[in-house]
């Protein structure tokens, strides 16, 4: 089965807007649940890290204007909001639009 969390780097748009109409919030946070999933998806599919997540989008401006972000999630809250999401659920919301 396809999963979003292995895909091109050539399909993050197209990605990126399937998940601003897929993933949902549960309340307000500092840093959205899409976003977070964006990030994650992104991180995972170029093979990043939690930790060099930074330096990553340090380096990758272009994916950063992207998402809209000027500050990264550090290293705990990457780790943490990515433990809460049900990766399942959205790989299929996605994945069905």
């Amino acid at each position: 089965m396809k999963s979003i969390w292995d895909m091109n780097p050539n399909h993050i748009r197209l990605i990126m807007g399937f998940i601003d109409n897929s993933v949902f919030e549960d309340r307000k946070r500092k840093y959205s649940n899409a976003l977070m999933v964006k990030i994650l998806v992104i991180l995972q599919t170029y093979g990043i890290s939690y930790r060099s997540a930074e330096s990553f989008f340090r380096n990758h401006a272009d994916i950063k204007s992207l998402l809209g972000i000027e500050i990264i999630p550090n290293l705990r809250t990457l780790y943490r909001r990515d433990r809460m999401n049900d990766r399942h659920k959205i790989n299929t919301e996605v994945l069905n639009q």
